[in-house]
């Protein structure tokens, strides 16, 4: 699992709700593991997949029962991930409902959990548990193996139709296995996976509405496009509120609750790139500060706008307007005509 992977607080907020209805405090088990205060808050900034690991570790320790990830769906409904959940609950076949929940996973995480291919007369669904720890593991394994599991139950399969991989010794409790899976699962296995027949995947998916489901992949999708233009605008406010300073854009996905390779996707989804980003701040510092502030030396302009030298920065204005920053500055102060670029008035 990659290490800088974020996730939704709203993960925290169901598995807090799904212990409480044990009749355990979340609260104070969450706080006894280190889950810092206000992560359960939707709104709150997306997390590293740390916190989310603690939680889990905080749920199994005060609950009692080592397979909870077996067992929470059975407790609190998912209506926290709203958009997601729509979809799938609506989705037409088990086919549609698995390729929309891989789709749609980064309204809830930055990278995927699960993968979902199909060979012949066999389909898998793989997990990549979002973890650090054995016991997150674990958690998050059973809950996303066992979620497909009965997904499979609901289109009429039976255990005989399915293979269920764990990659962690048998545990203690096998019952709690055998309720879910059958007797088809197998432990110290290479990876967390399901194989099953893929004839199961043109089923009927008991929950269908061909409205309900338009409306929710159209707000699924009208979502992922706002993400996306969100962190291109954020990207923007966050180069030209650190100049001179430029971070790396690994850190800027960081502190978006993102990767780099979703980062370099969303900007390339909006005809630019990080780099082009910093390009075109670097370049509106420079021209504000030199009209709006005529006394400070062109030199102070470019280290202003995050270059390490006066003749880069000419260059790169060069580049943008053609002309030199001082004529630029003495065009912008004198005024160009209404209307016309200061290098338009220059070339006049």
């Amino acid at each position: 699992m990659a290490t800088d992977a974020r996730l939704s607080p709203v993960h925290i907020r169901w598995l807090a709700d799904s212990v409480r209805l044990t009749g355990a405090d979340p609260v104070a088990a969450f706080a006894a593991y280190g889950v810092p205060a206000g992560t359960q808050d939707p709104e709150h900034e997306w997390l590293p997949v740390d916190v989310l690991d603690r939680a889990m570790r905080a749920a199994v320790a005060c609950t009692g029962d080592a397979s909870f990830g077996l067992r929470v769906l059975d407790l609190a409904a998912v209506a926290w991930f709203v958009g997601v959940a729509a979809v799938v609950a609506s989705a037409p076949t088990l086919s549609a409902a698995l390729v929309d929940l891989a789709r749609f996973s980064p309204l809830l995480e930055t990278h995927p959990e699960i993968e979902f291919e199909t060979s012949g007369r066999v389909a898998r669904v793989s997990c990549r548990p979002l973890a650090t720890s054995a016991v997150g593991r674990r958690f998050r394994a059973e809950l996303v193996l066992g979620a497909v599991a009965r997904m499979l139950r609901a289109v009429g399969a039976t255990p005989g139709h399915w293979m269920a991989r764990f990659a962690f010794p048998a545990p203690l409790d096998r019952d709690a296995y055998s309720a879910i899976f059958g007797d088809r699962v197998e432990f110290d296995a290479s990876d967390f996976s399901v194989d099953f027949d893929a004839s199961l995947l043109t089923a009927a998916w008991p929950g269908h509405d061909p409205g309900m489901y338009a409306a929710a992949r159209v707000a699924a999708e009208r979502e992922l496009a706002r993400r996306r233009d969100d962190i291109a605008d954020r990207t923007r406010r966050l180069v030209l509120s650190n100049l001179p300073n430029l971070p790396g854009i690994a850190e800027a996905a960081g502190l978006f609750g993102t990767t780099e390779r979703s980062l370099r996707r969303s900007l390339a989804a909006r005809n630019t790139s990080y780099a082009e980003t910093i390009d075109a701040c670097r370049r509106t510092r420079a021209e504000q500060q030199l009209v709006a502030e005529p006394e400070l030396p062109i030199k102070q302009v470019a280290r202003n706008a995050g270059f390490d030298s006066v003749s880069a920065f000419h260059r790169a204005f060069r580049r943008w307007n053609d002309i030199t920053p001082a004529r630029w500055r003495a065009a912008g102060i004198s005024g160009p005509p209404a209307g016309a670029p200061i290098a338009e008035k220059l070339l006049d």
